[in-house]
């Protein structure tokens, strides 16, 4: 996994996390901004699409999800930093 100079983000503040997944290549954007990429050819498609799990046997997530948004192809850089800032306003 590559990251760049973004750390994660602190706990007890909101944050807007971005997953994409385009040609065997994951991208983990933080608040608009790449913070990390990675290829994978070992991609596993679930049935079940969970939101808020953190693994089969981990659980929950013990935080609050404001919004959810699937699209039918991965976003661009540009597309998620515009998320993020309409987010914000």
């Amino acid at each position: 996994m590559q990251s760049g100079d973004h750390t994660a983000p602190q706990l007890g503040t909101a944050n807007h996390h971005v997953v994409t997944y385009q040609d065997g290549a994951y991208c983990l954007y933080l608040n608009g901004v790449l913070l990390a990429s990675a290829k994978s050819a070992n991609v596993t498609i679930q049935p079940v699409l969970q939101i808020g799990s953190t693994g089969w046997t981990c659980g929950a997530f013990d935080g609050v999800i404001g919004e959810v948004a699937l699209y039918d192809k991965a976003l661009d850089a540009d597309r998620v930093r515009v998320h993020h800032l309409v987010g914000l306003s």
